[in-house]
């Protein structure tokens, strides 16, 4: 057996002839290994690429190594490690190649590639605003980016994507949009990075004024909206309107210069000015009171219109008050005085209401007594009247009722007798006074002793007006000496005429009805005459 590459055997031959005769040759058998050896190879294998897009080829093992003579058969292998690689899918062949030694040798062989497994570099911009066109509206855009490179590809090969793509639109102010920029270098690898854009509305408004008449309300106050100014303000996307100043009260009657400002949803802005003319239309609210007023000692009051003003009010103020009647005198007293009150506000709006005025007489008469000597009748009386005595009694107004009306002296009476004559006006103040009446005896000379004195002392007897005061209906009775004409006028307290009458009397006793119920309440005065008689009596009209 031999055993091993190169073991040697000397084989000997020898020859025997039969006969004893023997002859040896020799010669050598040598064991030599004819087998190649057995090596498997690494699968092909990639080497990533590096900045500068280069790499070397590694040092590479077999996968499985065999020999039937030699144990550890060696390896070689070509092209040698270092070697480099440069671009991106360079391809080596790198060969293994197993000898056991023996002169038996056996390749293998696998590919090493160089591969660009980087991605690229890219840098967006920052943040993009867009302007927003006459439609509030833009589209993205073609965006490029800030930096863009690779170790393998060359920047004007890197291809850039953008999302979304350059003509998408965007609508209204602050729409915005998120680019997406991706580069890919050609070999599989990419990389993207993003920024913003925004739609800004970067177009300045159009701001339209017109003038405007506002009338203030019932509370003196009117807001104006801003709308109500605008005459067609415009904008590319929205826009709000400020109207300043927008409130009005009765201080800014007339003419106002207002600002409208026009803002739109850029913040970008633009003022007009109109006139806002203010107006008061609103009527006042006039407020009446019923009032009482008194006479003064000249019979005469004045009326103001704070006095039967009860809080008369406007939206803005009161400027005037009048009334049309301030003067009262006598002849109101006595029911009531309708009033009107008008109450009118700067801008000439006015309202009316009416009061009722009570005049009233609070001044009592100045009484007056006069001293009087008569003389009985052949009856053995003689009548004195109050208003005789009394007559110089003074009043305000006037004296219209004396008390006594009628006293009657007899023979009882002789002598001086003092009289207290009460007389009253027209409201019923009081006032005393004292006439001191001497009644003598009857001398015979004169057979009317009664009544008003005449111009030539004549007296008209018994001159009585009836009931007094009257309701309507009263009456006259006198006396005349004989038959004879007579007249009576009645005056009011004014000094108006009323009522006149002209007839003949007879001798004696004549009674007249007077009608007066067409006349207003008040005090009137009665003046009789006849002949050379003149009398005057006051007369009461009362409801």
């Amino acid at each position: 057996v031999l055993n091993g590459h190169n073991d040697v055997e000397t084989v000997t031959l020898t020859a025997n002839d039969g006969n004893g005769n023997t002859q040896p040759c020799s010669f050598t058998v040598t064991l030599k290994d004819g087998i190649k050896p057995s090596i498997s190879c690494p699968s092909n294998t990639t080497v990533a690429a590096d900045g500068t897009c280069a790499g070397t080829v590694g040092s590479y093992s077999p996968v499985s190594l065999s020999d039937n003579c030699t144990a550890n058969p060696t390896v070689t292998q070509s092209p040698s490690p270092s070697t480099v690689l440069n671009g991106h899918n360079d391809v080596e062949t790198v060969t293994l190649t197993a000898n056991d030694g023996n002169g038996n040798t056996q390749p293998c062989s696998f590919t090493v590639t160089l591969k660009d497994i980087s991605k690229p570099t890219i840098v967006c911009p920052g943040n993009q605003n867009i302007p927003a066109n006459a439609s509030c509206s833009g589209p993205v855009g073609s965006w490029s980016p800030f930096l863009l490179r690779d170790n393998c590809t060359p920047s004007n090969l890197i291809t850039v994507s953008q999302s979304p793509a350059p003509n998408t639109l965007l609508s209204g102010h602050n729409a915005s949009a998120l680019v997406t920029l991706t580069a890919n270098d050609g070999n599989g690898n990419t990389q993207n990075c993003s920024f913003t854009v925004t739609l800004k509305d970067q177009t300045l408004p159009i701001a339209k004024c017109k003038n405007l008449v506002a009338n203030l309300d019932v509370n003196g106050v009117v807001t104006v909206a801003a709308s109500a100014i605008d005459n067609g303000s415009s904008d590319n996307c929205t826009f709000t309107l400020l109207l300043t100043p927008n409130t009005f009260k009765c201080a800014n009657i007339g003419a106002n210069t207002v600002t409208l400002r026009a803002t739109d949803v850029g913040g970008n802005t633009a003022n007009c000015t109109a006139t806002v003319t203010v107006r008061d239309l609103a009527l006042p609210m006039a407020k009446c009171k019923n009032t009482t007023i008194f006479l003064d000692n000249t019979g005469q009051v004045t009326l103001t219109a704070v006095q039967v003003d009860n809080g008369s009010t406007d939206n803005c103020s009161i400027q005037l008050r009048s009334i049309d009647r301030s003067a009262f005198n006598c002849g109101d007293i006595g029911g009531t005085q309708p009033v009107t009150l008008t109450v009118k506000d700067p801008s000439g709006n006015s309202a009316s209401c009416i009061s009722q005025v009570m005049v009233r007489d609070g001044l009592a008469p100045t009484a007056a007594c006069e001293d009087v000597t008569v003389q009985l009748g052949t009856n053995g009386i003689v009548v004195v009247y109050g208003a005789d005595l009394a007559t110089n009694s003074s009043d305000n107004c006037s004296v219209w009722s004396y008390n006594p009306v009628v006293k009657v002296y007899t023979t009882a009476n002789l002598g001086p007798n003092n009289l207290t004559i009460t007389v009253k006006d027209w409201s019923g103040n009081p006032a005393t006074c004292v006439s001191v009446v001497t009644v003598e005896p009857h001398n015979g000379n004169n057979d009317f002793q009664q009544g008003g004195k005449g111009k030539d002392n004549v007296w008209v007897e018994d001159f009585v007006v009836y009931p007094n005061p009257t309701t309507g209906e009263t009456s006259v009775a006198f006396r005349l000496p004989a038959e004879q004409a007579f007249s009576f006028r009645i005056f009011d307290a004014t000094g108006r005429m009323v009522l006149s009458w002209e007839d003949r009397g007879l001798e004696g006793d004549n009674h007249l009805p007077l009608r007066m119920g067409d006349l207003a309440p008040g005090v009137y005065l009665i003046d009789f005459q006849s002949d050379n008689w003149r009398v005057q009596k006051r007369l009461v009209l009362q409801r």
